[in-house]
């Protein structure tokens, strides 16, 4: 094995457990929602900020992490239910 590719596969285990831990479930297709919920919304931030180039970025990161933050929170709540 390489060491990227060892690299590589330790980190994609560290992003599972932290989404997991996130999540609050260790269900497959729940942590590929939880990803891909992840993925789209920040991509779809990021286009939007592309758009609105005058919002600073520490607004952006401040308005991701609440969102997603809070998100979550409720989400492992409800799961603990």
């Amino acid at each position: 094995m390489e060491l990227s590719t060892g690299r590589d596969e330790l980190g994609a285990q560290r992003a599972h457990e932290r989404v997991e831990n996130l999540v609050g479930s260790a269900d497959q297709e729940m942590l590929e929602m939880a990803a891909e919920l992840l993925r789209a919304g920040l991509t779809g931030l990021a286009i939007w900020w592309h758009e609105h180039p005058h919002v600073p970025r520490e607004q952006i990161v401040r308005t991701a992490v609440n969102v997603l933050w809070t998100g979550f929170d409720r989400a492992r709540r409800a799961e603990a239910q």
